[in-house]
């Protein structure tokens, strides 16, 4: 889902800047036709949404010649890409040595120029439209990391005050959060997965009354439960004797259980990747990967 979305803004950036045929190696006719208004500056301000067929003339579509892959190593002196007419045959004088070097790098690597290069539609302004086009992933990259950061920090910080608890440090926030959030996308996909079966409503509203109890139970047990016991055993038995015996004037101790169950997580964790690193998988593992499997709960991971 979050690949699909990516992509899906991807092609939209590449759609509105008429870099398709750059970025994907397709034709898109399309994005090859553009018209020029030929008034002067002060008519075009007079009457900027005049679309006067007489002022307007096609604008000619240029073409580069690109790598279509990067196992060629190219010299550094000599342009990569190469601008063309529609017949493939350089423009400027200073193409043509570049693209017959080219050509004799693609046939002494052993393949075809015909394969390791293509040939390209790039708009007007292409360089800024490159640039423009780094800015708007750069702000999807920078809204997304906002947003994966804040949400689960909103939601703990939402869950600790429905409990009642005093505020705690971000991450443990943040680790709340995280799985609060995680728990409503597997609800609601397995939700629509039942509902895309097609099944009686009946046995489809007892299948997912079914589901939402084993994944209650299974949460508590090894979401909530294990987690903390785990936790308050290392810290019993590890951490709490080495505090006290470095202490001269001990005072008594105080436990959170947020920060066990964090910790408890944490260990559960890096259990789970020590214990898959066995050859072959003990029982144990087999049977979490048969839960995971069943979709009964899947994992984060």
């Amino acid at each position: 889902m979050f690949r699909a979305g990516l992509l899906t803004w991807w092609k939209f950036s590449a759609r509105l800047l008429r870099l398709s045929a750059y970025m994907f190696g397709k034709e898109h006719p399309e994005e090859e036709v553009m018209m020029r208004d030929t008034r002067s500056w002060l008519a075009y301000l007079k009457n900027p949404l005049s679309k006067d067929e007489q002022h307007m003339e096609v604008v000619p579509p240029s073409y580069i010649r690109a790598p279509a892959t990067d196992a060629l190593t190219l010299p550094t002196d000599q342009p990569a890409l190469i601008l063309v007419n529609k017949d493939g045959i350089p423009i400027k004088e200073t193409g043509q040595p570049a693209l017959d070097s080219q050509d004799e790098i693609s046939r002494k690597a052993g393949g075809t120029p015909s394969e390791d290069f293509v040939q390209v539609f790039i708009p007007p302004n292409f360089g800024y439209r490159v640039l423009v086009f780094l800015f708007l992933l750069w702000s999807l990259g920078a809204v997304l990391t906002t947003i994966l950061l804040s949400a689960p920090i909103y939601f703990g910080r939402y869950a600790i005050q429905l409990i009642g608890w005093s505020p705690v440090h971000d991450a443990y926030t943040f680790t709340i959060g995280f799985y609060f959030i995680w728990i409503l996308t597997v609800l609601t996909l397995e939700a629509r997965r039942q509902f895309d079966r097609r099944t009686n409503p009946h046995r489809l509203a007892f299948q997912v009354v079914k589901w939402v109890a084993q994944s209650l139970y299974l949460l508590a047990a090894f979401g909530v439960i294990i987690p903390v016991l785990l936790s308050l055993v290392v810290y019993l038995y590890t951490i709490l004797p080495l505090r006290l015996w470095s202490k001269k004037h001990p005072t008594l101790p105080e436990i959170s259980l947020i920060e066990q169950w964090t910790f408890g997580v944490v260990y559960m964790k890096i259990g789970l990747r020590l214990a898959r690193m066995t050859q072959p998988p003990s029982p144990f593992i087999r049977a979490v990967d048969r839960v995971c499997s069943t979709h009964v709960i899947p994992s984060p991971d």
